[in-house]
């Protein structure tokens, strides 16, 4: 739904583009000026998803509340994976004994190469199913990627999940963004480190703005090119998914 929402803004602005790229200057000679709709985007976005079939036991975070990065957000059930964990790390430590009696007997010359190697090959197997055993119990506890905010859970304690089931959805929106799509014909004066002002709908107030990023390809059929930009300063009260009109001032 959010991507089918990102792609209708898209499309009404690139059909807007052509009416929007020719208004007037606003009244200073030799100058150029055009409004472009934007969209606030964050930082980073993800919906974190189950790896392992399993019974939530605790969610350590709600709605909107802030996090820090590899802050423990979820946590499941998982008694078989500690049992799992402790079989392997006994079978590792047979292995290596077994080892050491067969290096000891080589000494005496009463066991083969062929048998020192094959529990020199026991020893790495065990290894091997160990760290398998830690990554599935690793598995147990969703931690934070990144520091940010939680955008909405997609469960309950006491659930039962199964792999690839999405759990919740978070972002970082310590740095805002702004998305927009230009003519691409502006290439000819726009860059990196222009700056624009923006007005944000729900707050009814104009910040300034600066370009960050131009697109690595222009649009063929709409011939626009999509734009990065930050609004300097980081103002109290935006928020992702908020919108507004960029005013662009240039001269001709």
């Amino acid at each position: 739904m959010a991507c089918m929402c990102r792609l209708l803004f898209s499309l009404l602005v690139v059909l807007a583009l052509p009416l929007q790229a020719q208004e007037p200057g606003d009244g200073l000679p030799g100058v150029q000026a055009a409004d472009i709709r934007v969209l606030l985007k964050p930082h980073l976005e993800t919906t974190l998803s189950s790896e392992i079939s399993g019974k939530i036991t605790r969610i350590a975070v709600r709605d909107s509340e802030y996090f820090e990065q590899n802050q423990q957000l979820l946590e499941f059930a998982c008694s078989v994976q500690k049992a799992q964990l402790k079989k392997a790390n006994a079978e590792l430590l047979q292995a290596r004994k077994k080892l050491e009696a067969n290096q000891r007997l080589q000494s005496f010359k009463s066991v083969s190469q062929l048998e020192v190697d094959v529990a020199l090959a026991d020893v790495e197997k065990a290894r091997a199913e160990l760290a398998i055993a830690r990554a599935r119990l690793d598995m147990c506890v969703i931690s934070a990627p990144f520091a940010g905010r939680v955008v909405e859970l997609l469960v309950n304690p006491h659930e039962t999940v199964t792999p690839g089931q999405e759990l919740l959805r978070i972002l970082d929106d310590s740095r805002l963004e702004l998305e927009l799509f230009v003519p691409s014909h502006w290439l000819s004066w726009l860059k990196e480190g222009v700056a624009f002002e923006v007005r944000i709908d729900e707050t009814g107030k104009t910040y300034p703005a600066v370009v960050t990023v131009l697109g690595a390809k222009v649009d063929p059929v709409s011939h626009s090119i999509r734009l990065t930009a930050e609004i300097e300063g980081r103002p109290a009260g935006l928020l992702s998914g908020m919108s507004g009109t960029a005013h662009f001032l240039w001269k001709r």
